[in-house]
């Protein structure tokens, strides 16, 4: 084993893990605080009334995407995703995959920033400069260089009810204004199309990857598959129920839908009630959701830079990946990013989703074959003394 492993392994034994709750939480908010805030408007126009297969389709490929991770994780829990790589594969190449698993995972922290700037520039602070306000979120993912990744646990465990409160009672806002006969038909419609949201919108799924490099060694427990596939399964059904009851209120008017005003989803149904547009203070919830999701992927993308470059202080590693993104997030313009996405995020999905995770699944099952053969090796050998 190599001295830089040795070091990762350092590094996770004087952290506490995450524990299972925690990451079924984790499992909840990633799967849906992204989605549900940024994709509603994106797939309706992409897909028209195609979208609610391509959206079952993602949210498929996403629970295949956190199976594989589960066994991997089952099959060698005691060891992290940097070590299974490269004690199969060596050290030059484990080093290669997880320097583009950093810059896939920049490029999604990237794009959540630009949708974020965009629901504040437009429904919160307009005029505020972005700059300014990215200044504290920055200063938190420093934050959580200092702490493990069970900080970002306890965040989970913090956020994930007002999450779930503002889920159910925005989707109770959008059902006023339902109809779900405009669902039909998915065929004959000549706007509809499964292909386009496919083709043009992966990167906004796919986030489980980056929760197995956050996971690191896990402590062995029972309850662990069954807890995580639940909260999978249950992440997967309420997207699909919020997204598709937006769908069934826009998929005949799509065109007056601007992804750049999220809280335009539930316009319609809050007005059937005198309280204003108290929506947007869950969205602002729901927002929160959304930070998460962002610490979970600059967390991983920071242990997986730190891994790439051998760096022991890990500090100073999230201090540059943060300062890096910032600039990144400030200089690079919005429409860049999304173009970008949209021809290549296949391609990234594709490698970083689901090639990536069953590389894991396939390298921890070898793993835990030879650690079978060295155990049973040992057994003979104290045997024969």
């Amino acid at each position: 084993m190599s001295n830089q492993t040795k070091t990762i392994e350092k590094m996770t034994s004087k952290t506490k893990s995450l524990s299972t709750r925690q990451i079924a939480v984790l499992v909840f908010l990633l799967g849906t605080a992204v989605k549900l805030f940024s994709l509603p408007a994106a797939l309706l126009q992409a897909g028209g009334r195609g979208a609610a297969l391509a959206l079952l389709i993602f949210l498929l490929l996403d629970l295949l995407t956190l199976a594989l991770l589960i066994g991997a994780s089952v099959l060698q829990p005691n060891k992290t995703a940097f070590e299974i790589v490269e004690e199969r594969l060596g050290k030059i190449p484990a080093k290669i995959i997880f320097a583009l698993v950093t810059v896939y995972l920049c490029i999604k922290t990237l794009l959540v920033l630009a949708m974020l700037s965009r629901f504040v520039g437009t429904e919160l602070l307009e005029g505020m400069p972005w700059a300014v306000l990215l200044l504290p979120l920055i200063a938190l993912f420093i934050v959580f260089g200092i702490h493990s990744s069970r900080a970002i646990g306890r965040l989970g465990e913090i956020l994930v009810w007002p999450v779930a409160l503002a889920v159910i009672v925005l989707f109770f806002f959008s059902l006023q204004s339902a109809s779900f006969t405009n669902l039909l038909p998915f065929w004959g419609d000549s706007g509809a199309s499964v292909s386009s949201p496919l083709r043009f919108l992966p990167l906004w799924f796919g986030d489980f990857t980056a929760l197995f490099i956050v996971l690191g060694k896990r402590k062995k427990s029972k309850h662990f598959v069954k807890v995580t596939a639940i909260s999978g399964a249950a992440t997967a059904a309420v997207v699909l129920v919020f997204m598709v009851t937006i769908f069934a209120s826009f998929a005949t008017i799509r065109s007056i839908l601007d992804p750049s005003k999220i809280s335009q989803i539930t316009q319609a149904g809050v007005m059937n009630f005198s309280i204003g547009r108290a929506d947007k203070i869950f969205f602002v919830v729901l927002a929160a959701g959304v930070l998460v999701s962002l610490a979970v992927f600059f967390y991983a993308a920071a242990r997986s830079a730190s891994f790439v470059f051998n760096i022991k202080r890990r500090f100073w590693v999230f201090v540059t990946l943060a300062i890096l993104l910032y600039l990144g997030a400030v200089l690079i313009p919005e429409n860049a990013l999304y173009r970008f996405a949209h021809l290549f995020g296949v391609y990234f999905a594709f490698v970083f989703s689901l090639a990536f995770p069953l590389l894991l699944l396939i390298l921890a099952a070898i793993g835990k074959s030879k650690d079978k053969k060295k155990t049973k090796s040992k057994e003979v050998a104290h045997e024969k003394a």
